[in-house]
């Protein structure tokens, strides 16, 4: 292994409050995309490789601020048995897949690793060692919880939401699919776009005022409002919109019940 000056692990961040990646979900996501490339160089290795061991202990954060993924120890090749007895956990606890637990019997893949990415943008993000499980991800433990007063992580939902998943099938298959995915979060970020949970409180096009309902909205909407279909008016800048209110609430709900 080359020795890189300076490099520190990130797992010495977690906590400190001079971390980059602490409240900052752009500088997250910036982290979350480099470990899911490297993902992505395993992926197109010949043959696949699978590290199974992704951690805050095994990311190095290097001066030039790129990283660096080490401990190969106990990796895979796609198509080669492992070298873990059938009874051994593979992974650090918190952040291995649950395919990579104790006597788990499916498949580990791409999708495991992008698992332990998932775990790791959320520490960095938060500054803390990780949970146990999926659940807290969108309970206990999500960006509308820890950080109340910062919804731009709030959008750091859609990675967990295909990362931190217990069904492998509800994961990212490839890294090229949450490469591509960390963009879009990245521009909705930078774009100043709300959170769902943010559109009771708040104008979603001027961020100001909060909605409200307004006499005459069928005269603009329909008389009557199509089903499940209500008026709402900005008391700041004035805009009119017309919301599917329950479908928006039905999909909060999805959100907060994930596993």
């Amino acid at each position: 292994m080359e020795l890189v000056e300076g490099a520190k692990p990130l797992q010495t961040m977690l906590g400190s409050p001079s971390s980059p990646f602490l409240s900052d979900p752009v500088a997250s996501i910036d982290l979350f995309k480099m470990v899911a490339e490297a993902i992505l160089a395993c992926e197109k290795n010949n043959p696949k490789i699978v590290h199974r061991d992704l951690s805050p202990a095994n990311v190095l954060l290097v001066p030039d601020d790129t990283i660096r993924i080490i401990d190969f120890g106990i990796c895979q090749s796609e198509g080669e048995s492992t070298i873990t007895l059938a009874d051994e956990g593979v992974g650090t606890i918190n952040y291995m897949a649950p395919e990579c637990e104790s006597g788990a019997m499916k498949n580990i893949g791409t999708h495991s690793d992008l698992y332990s990415a998932g775990k790791i943008l959320w520490s960095a993000v938060t500054g803390q060692r990780a949970f146990a499980r999926e659940k807290p991800a969108f309970t206990t433990k999500s960006m509308t919880k820890v950080f109340p007063d910062n919804p731009d992580t709030w959008h750091l939902y859609h990675i967990f939401a295909r990362t931190i998943r217990h069904d492998p099938s509800n994961r990212w298959q490839s890294a090229q699919e949450a490469i591509s995915a960390c963009n879009n979060v990245r521009r909705v970020i930078l774009g100043g776009y709300l959170a769902i949970e943010e559109f009771f409180d708040h104008c979603p096009v001027c961020g100001v005022g909060s909605l409200g309902d307004f006499s005459g909205s069928h005269m603009v909407f329909g008389n009557p409002n199509p089903p499940g279909i209500s008026g709402k008016q900005c008391n700041y800048c004035g805009i009119c919109l017309a919301t599917n209110y329950e479908h928006l609430r039905n999909q909060i709900k999805k959100m907060e019940s994930m596993e």
